[in-house]
């Protein structure tokens, strides 16, 4: 991800970093009216398709195997503590959005 994204730091704000990799909403306003449709698609394919592969299980459940807690032994405290933050986080946005009854494959583009 970091080879075809470059420089994070040219992105300005998170929002342009999402319309590179084409997963921003689509969005049509007219006359006050405002109608949201899917992603865009107009990014960075190869990008937008790991972000989704890597969400894929990620929403679903907040367990660990033992490859990855093996793995956790080696790294900084401060890095385990960061993805341990990120996956509560995005376990409860997956978990919320299909209680709502969203499709399963739109809720992993939504947490992706």
């Amino acid at each position: 991800m970091i080879t075809e994204i470059g420089d994070v730091k040219r992105f300005a704000h998170p929002r342009w970093l999402v319309s590179f990799i084409g997963m921003d909403i689509r969005e049509y306003a007219s006359g006050g009216k405002s109608n949201r449709y899917g992603i865009t698609r107009h990014g960075n394919r190869h990008l937008r398709t790991a972000f989704i592969e890597a969400n894929q299980r990620g929403y679903r459940s907040s367990r660990l195997s033992k490859e990855v807690k093996a793995r956790r032994r080696n790294c900084a405290h401060g890095t385990v503590e960061i993805a341990d933050r990120y996956l509560r986080r995005l376990n409860k946005k997956g978990n919320r959005l299909l209680l709502a009854g969203k499709h399963p494959n739109k809720v992993k583009v939504a947490c992706a």
